[in-house]
């Protein structure tokens, strides 16, 4: 379960957020790798995800790196694209953002494995260049990118 940053919300009143990043923490900036929390980021991912308990969809980031491989995006979603899987089979956010339900009250989807929606943009870079997009069609020709 993700902290509520309540204070976050009320700062910023009725607006929604463009994104929530790894942690559940409310973004109000246009998507950019270089604002996930991790700064040792080699790998991002914008996607789309549902939340469990009220179908609710977020759009969130993810990241990872070399030091500390908490989740190898590219070899994942490579894998999926060359076994004919859609991309959001081959990644995961895990419990939604903090959100009331609908009806009242926090969700329960809160404390649920969240379903990834949709993958929307792919992010690398190798030893501290700067960040490529990655395109799902290259993974049909090569396993990874190239450093």
């Amino acid at each position: 379960m993700k902290h509520p940053y309540r204070d976050i919300h009320e700062a910023t009143g009725d607006h929604e957020p463009f994104w929530y990043d790894q942690n559940g923490v409310p973004r109000y900036c246009e998507f950019t790798p270089d604002d996930v929390p991790n700064i040792y980021a080699d790998q991002a991912a914008l996607y789309v995800i549902q939340c469990a308990g009220c179908g609710q969809h977020f759009t969130v980031a993810d990241s990872c790196d070399s030091v500390i491989l908490r989740y190898d995006f590219l070899e994942r979603l490579v894998e999926a694209v060359r076994e004919g899987r859609g991309l959001a089979e081959a990644i995961s956010y895990g419990d939604a953002p903090y959100h009331e339900h609908p009806t009242g009250g926090q969700c329960a989807g809160t404390t649920m494995q969240s379903d990834t929606f949709r993958v929307l943009e792919i992010w690398w870079r190798r030893s501290g260049r700067e960040w490529e997009r990655w395109e799902p069609e290259a993974a049909r020709e090569k396993a990874a990118p190239d450093g």
